[in-house]
């Protein structure tokens, strides 16, 4: 491949300006590196292939703590310019997803608003005719709108919620949107998960929601379950020092537990549980107000 077919090539698929999903160690921004047409000498934030007395080479800079740096494009020596620019055509294939997906990034945030926390309709017919927030014909337009050219799914299970995927030509998933109750909570983007608009970590395991918000759980963390609104916000966080028992410590699902009664109405308040101890707790405090540690047909 010649210089001038990888710049056709390149700006035939916007992939003139790179993102590497790497960043700086200055300030923790994303690394986007973009083409030098250059074959002397490529500058800082940017990527390509120079030439001197010794060959061909593939080379990338990035600012660094003590002045530029090498960045994540570079290669020894080709004898052929045509063998220098096959290996930069492979390297900028290995980041085209990546670069796809964050094309889309401010156009994520803009649908997102539009969606988080309501109701969507599912594309078949239904048992019953309830109010949606979002028609399907509305969904279908709003993706039309944020994200052009894209296909999309949607997958609907009735009895667990639905998710929306929103795929590019290449197959590549640009955004997974969740949801419990069928309201729009969950979503992937840039393979990092979020609740409405706060980023979870890895140790995130379920959510449920009701009108007053969405209730996440963790595990293994130090807080195991956040209450979010549905403007993102948080409302109150359950967390290891609300908890005398050690064998509570790491609920892995929302309970069940038949200790919902006229005491604990499932309306009023919520369960989490690890298998063998449940607490229940105020839906709209956050209050502990029982636990229980089970056995085999035992409470």
């Amino acid at each position: 491949m010649t210089r001038k077919e990888f710049e056709n090539y390149i700006e035939e698929n916007k992939l003139t300006a790179l993102f590497t999903r790497d960043k700086d160690s200055l300030y923790g921004q994303d690394i986007i590196l973009t083409y030098c047409d250059s074959d002397k000498a490529v500058y800082t934030g940017a990527y390509g292939c120079i030439h001197d007395e010794k060959g061909y080479m593939l080379d990338s800079r990035v600012y660094g703590e003590r002045g530029d740096e090498r960045g994540c494009i570079y290669s020894d020596y080709f004898a052929s310019e045509e063998k220098a620019f096959d290996e930069l055509k492979k390297i900028v294939d290995s980041y085209k997803g990546y670069t796809i997906v964050h094309s889309y990034k401010e156009n994520v945030n803009k649908f997102m608003k539009e969606i988080a926390g309501k109701t969507i309709e599912p594309p078949f017919s239904k048992w019953y005719e309830p109010v949606y927030d979002i028609s399907f014909a509305k969904l279908e337009s709003l993706i039309k709108e944020y994200f052009p050219g894209l296909s999309f799914v949607y997958d609907y299970d009735r009895f667990y919620g639905g998710q929306i995927n929103i795929i590019a030509k290449e197959h590549i998933k640009i955004l997974s949107v969740g949801t419990s109750d069928s309201k729009a909570v969950y979503w992937e983007f840039e393979d990092r998960k979020f609740i409405m608009f706060n980023e979870l970590n890895g140790t995130f395991c379920d959510y449920k929601c009701d009108e007053s918000g969405i209730y996440t759980l963790y595990y293994n963390s130090i807080n195991l379950l956040i209450k979010y609104s549905y403007d993102g916000s948080i409302l109150y966080s359950l967390n290891r020092g609300s908890f005398n028992d050690d064998d509570l410590l790491n609920p892995k699902f929302f309970s069940t537990f038949p200790v919902f009664d006229e005491k604990y109405s499932s309306k009023k308040y919520l369960g989490i549980s690890n298998g063998t101890s449940t607490i229940i707790f105020e839906r709209e405090t956050g209050k502990i107000v029982y636990g229980v540690k089970t056995e085999w047909n035992k409470k």
